[in-house]
């Protein structure tokens, strides 16, 4: 038993990943590991529900090519009805001179849509397989030459791409849904979260400003400037942190449901560790800009405040308050600009050494 237990440990430590054992590894179970014997295909953005599940993809089954999209949709396209399969950065289809972009295609004989997929797919490689594995022609990528017909003077018709090519539906003609559904309810329910959140920083601002009295001078539209850039930043970080949790409590509740039994809330409302670079430029750029507002409000206020003699005292005082703010702030946005810099590379050495 000792040595049963023993080869056993040793065959589950050859398996690439810890948390699978090698009947999983085997059966595949991960939908990105790549599979010679069954090879399927995604978009680029891997379309996710909320469990983190993918549910859009591309493969072959009985012979015939099977895609997979968001509410259980499964559609089969028989492989004698198809002709070939394209992908596309651009494309028109049917009458219409509007271009769609970045689609895949199955075709038929007659060079028709049978099944639309929208996304870009990896043509050569995922998608090939998948084209193998259903003895199916090469798949073939077209894209677009960018050159734009010309328009004669007068005329109202629309500029297009002459390399841009036409597609019409063919009998049966299916789309994969490749985004759930309510996708514009969430979207508008996401902006009128940020919104709200938006609004609320920026009202102490405004308050700001018609409470200060007048005898503050010029500064007293600065403060206001700065409350509100301030409450706005953090009114779109509390509408971000509130729907990265009320996303966090929906995938909580779907993992519990589903294992009928609460699940652990750490693997759901722990704490990204990572900073968002996007947060990361939007600070500079602030900090950036609030120093080109304080030399206009620092130096540039107080030479005024001194061109009109000593008359206007409280710009006076802002003016040399303001200045003095300059040099610290200047050499943080220095420090962060050579953090900025460096940051890039570190990162790659930690990469290296974990």
């Amino acid at each position: 038993m000792k040595r049963a237990g023993r080869l056993a440990v040793a065959k589950a430590a050859k398996v690439p990943d810890a948390h699978w054992g090698a009947n999983d590894w085997r059966k595949n179970f991960d939908d990105l590991v790549v599979d010679g014997k069954h090879p399927q295909a995604f978009p680029s953005t891997y379309p996710m529900d909320l469990l983190g599940r993918i549910r859009v993809k591309l493969t072959a089954e009985d012979g015939d090519l099977v895609a997979y999209g968001f509410g259980g949709q499964r559609i089969a396209v028989p492989h004698k009805s198809i002709g070939s399969v394209v992908t596309l950065n651009e494309f028109r289809l049917g009458v219409s001179d509007h271009p769609l972009e970045n689609a895949l295609l199955v075709l038929d004989r007659d060079e028709k849509i049978l099944l639309r997929a929208d996304g870009a797919w990896d043509t050569y490689g995922e998608v090939a397989r998948v084209c193998k594995a259903a003895k199916l022609p090469s798949p073939r990528h077209t894209a677009t030459s960018g050159l734009v017909e010309h328009q004669p003077v007068g005329s109202t018709h629309q500029l297009h791409d002459p390399g841009v090519p036409r597609y019409l539906k063919a009998p049966g003609y299916q789309r994969l849904r490749v985004h759930p559904r309510g996708q514009l309810l969430r979207g508008l329910a996401v902006l009128l979260v940020y919104l709200v959140a938006l609004g609320v920083g920026v009202v102490p601002g405004a308050l700001l400003m018609a409470l200060l009295p007048e005898w503050f001078g010029a500064v007293r539209i600065l403060l206001a400037l700065i409350v509100i850039v301030l409450g706005g930043a953090g009114g779109i970080w509390a509408g971000a942190a509130i729907l990265h949790a009320w996303t966090d409590a929906l995938r909580w509740a779907g993992a519990s449901w589903l294992a009928k039994a609460p699940a652990p809330p750490n693997r759901f409302f722990s704490r990204r560790p990572e900073r968002a670079s996007a947060w990361r430029s939007a600070a500079d750029i602030g900090l950036a800009a609030l120093f080109a507002m304080l030399v206009a409000w620092g130096p540039g206020v107080g030479i005024a405040a001194l061109a009109h003699g000593f008359q206007q005292t409280a710009n006076l005082i802002s003016g040399a308050l303001c200045t003095l703010v300059l040099p610290p702030l200047g050499l943080y946005l220095l420090y962060r600009w050579r953090r900025r810099r460096w940051q890039p590379t570190g990162d790659f050495a930690n990469d290296l050494t974990a």
